[in-house]
């Protein structure tokens, strides 16, 4: 099936998302090329930078790798949600350390202002590192403080923040639905 989607492509001069990410890619080792897109483009920050794959950190790294460049990423690895179509974690990770060997500055989220203090206080709890869900390599360092004090309330009433239920593992996606409603 590969084979002949690629061969349909080739055939009708058609590109998907990966193959216009290849081009540039390729198109960046001339070096008269990658001159132009260095001279032409300073700065750039890139957000969720977790989905980020090795090509496309490839790229980033070639035009705003340079001393008279700067290079912003955001993201967060617990939101890593683009495996299905090369991004990967271990890119992430090796491209934070690569930024920071290279004099890059990290600044984690430290304060919420959109969350209330009881869900950041469960949220924490639920993420913290050595006790919680997350591990290493993806561990959850910097616990965050919360600036929203709103609560939730139902009927005038205060409602816990965060209720966790254990699915079953088996049976139909409808009888678990069910049971958690």
């Amino acid at each position: 099936l590969v084979e002949a989607i690629e061969a349909r492509k080739a055939q009708d001069g058609l590109y998907d998302f990966h193959d216009m990410i290849a081009q540039v890619a390729l198109g960046l080792d001339q070096p008269d090329l990658l001159a132009r897109q260095q001279t032409r483009y300073r700065a750039a920050l890139i957000d969720e930078f977790q989905d980020t794959d090795a090509l496309q950190w490839e790229i980033f790294r070639k035009v705003f790798g340079g001393p008279d460049h700067h290079l912003i990423v955001v993201g967060d690895p617990k939101q890593a949600i683009y495996d299905f179509r090369g991004g990967d974690l271990p890119t992430y990770q090796q491209a934070c350390r690569d930024l920071l060997e290279d004099g890059a500055q990290r600044l984690p989220l430290v304060e919420n202002h959109r969350t209330s203090l009881a869900l950041i206080d469960r949220l924490n709890q639920v993420l913290a590192e050595g006790e919680g869900f997350f591990q290493t390599p993806n561990g959850y360092s910097d616990p965050v403080l919360a600036r929203c004090p709103t609560r939730l309330l139902r009927e005038g009433q205060a409602q816990p923040p965060m209720l966790l239920l254990r699915t079953p593992t088996s049976g139909s996606a409808g009888t678990i639905r069910r049971r958690l409603a």
